[in-house]
């Protein structure tokens, strides 16, 4: 699993070639979000996964349930 810093409060995760982002929200919890190819040969895009309350809950919901994804 590697992890980026993108930018304040925003992370990209990648884990057995899925692509997470996680990002820091106004009241202080963590949105998961999924980088989803498209198939007509555009950029892909991110799709809501589920909020937590830190990034280490993040993390430890992809590298333990990644298969759910």
């Amino acid at each position: 699993m590697k992890t980026t810093r993108i930018n304040t409060g925003i992370y990209k995760i990648e884990n057995q070639g899925k692509i997470f982002q996680c990002e820091k929200t106004y009241d202080g919890q963590w949105m998961l979000l999924l980088f989803v190819e498209s198939n007509v040969g555009l950029q892909g895009n991110y799709e809501y996964c589920d909020h937590y309350l830190t990034l280490s809950d993040c993390k430890y919901i992809i590298e333990n349930h990644i298969n759910e994804f």
